[in-house]
């Protein structure tokens, strides 16, 4: 599996658990699996994370410049065997894919050298492996360069997020030193800019996403995002899988970390686990008025766009709501206004 984001990451993502969880119970079904991500600064950081060196080093060609590639190797806390491509000059950042907002200016380049550099390693492994499963549109390259190479490997590609596509201009296309029959309608070119998440659905063997009902909305214009026609012309190669949540982790009855637990037969804990939740968060503790809980992207697709507006007719209201996450910084401050003005009632935290 390649992807851009993975544990041993800490922050709130829901591709993050995707990686945590899907690979596990593969390997709990006795497949052979390992992941491949970016090493970036928090990874290097976190010194409860442990790692070792591959002794494999390659050099990887980005447009007229090449860039030495490293490889790390770790286990996740459920044992799926981690592979960390090191390049600093890429991954050596406070975030992972901008910061304050912001997108990074080369996240092209930067992402063009990860899907490269992880398909040098799947080379060099042995045995041979047989399918390589990449996530969104930072690992979408993958297919297109198996294609284009000839490179005896099955490729899957998992849609999470069908608005976040890797487009950039169309100059770009020069960072991938793929033929330029490839910057075509039938390639990687999107009205004339370079697209990721296009070449995936074109030349991957497989396309997924993660529930029939986004499978169905990333088909219509609204929930394509442009990309409708491309997915629609490719329907017969798309399936959904349903995300599914690891029970064993996320269990109140047996999660020693929740101040009490509780089950569908002792509900007495919620009631200690929600006060503790208000008190942390200080918010009123009253003994009435529901709790929401939000952990999720702060974008228009997890549907914030309905939400803001409705903020201050909520909050009027005998509620308290906790949101957790970040995205777009207008929806970010607003959320920030609003905890301002309702401090007894609504917290908001970025990661």
């Amino acid at each position: 599996m390649i992807s851009a984001e993975g544990p041993p990451l800490q922050r709130t993502a829901a591709l993050i658990d995707v990686m945590d969880a899907l690979p596990a119970a593969l390997r709990a079904r006795g497949h052979d699996v390992c992941v491949v991500l970016p090493f970036y600064r928090e990874i290097r950081e976190n010194r409860a994370f442990k790692t070792k060196k591959t002794g494999i080093a390659v050099d990887v060609q980005v447009g007229d410049k090449v860039y030495p590639a490293r490889y790390l190797e770790g286990r996740s806390a459920s044992g799926v065997q981690l592979f960390l491509v090191c390049c600093d000059e890429f991954f050596d950042r406070d975030g992972i894919y901008g910061e304050r907002g912001k997108p990074y200016e080369d996240n092209a380049a930067r992402f063009s050298f990860f899907c490269k550099a992880a398909l040098e390693l799947s080379r060099r492994l042995t045995p041979q492996l047989q399918i390589l499963h990449v996530h969104d549109w930072p690992a979408a390259l993958v297919p297109v360069f198996v294609y284009a190479q000839g490179l005896p490997f099955k490729t899957v590609l998992t849609i999470h997020h069908v608005a976040d596509q890797g487009s950039f201009w169309g100059l770009d296309f020069g960072l991938t030193n793929l033929p330029e029959r490839f910057f075509t309608l039938h390639g990687v070119e999107f009205f004339g800019r370079l697209n990721f998440l296009k070449g995936g659905i074109l030349y991957a063997d497989k396309i997924t996403t993660v529930s029939e009902h986004y499978r169905r909305e990333i088909l219509t214009p609204s929930g394509g995002h442009g990309l409708d026609g491309v997915l629609s012309e490719n329907a017969h190669r798309l399936s959904a899988i349903l995300d599914g949540a690891d029970y064993k982790l996320w269990n109140p009855a047996s999660d020693r970390l929740l101040p009490a637990r509780y089950d569908e037969k002792r509900l007495r804990g919620k009631q200690v686990c929600r006060d503790a939740l208000l008190k942390e968060m200080k918010l009123a503790s009253g003994p009435r008025g529901p709790v929401f809980g939000m952990v999720t992207r702060v974008v228009q697709e997890k549907g914030f766009e309905i939400l803001v507006p409705l903020l201050d007719r909520l909050l009027w209201d005998d509620v308290r709501l906790i949101i957790l996450g970040q995205g777009d910084p207008a929806y970010e401050t607003a959320l920030a206004v609003a905890a301002r003005k309702f401090p007894t009632r609504f917290a908001y935290q970025k990661d």
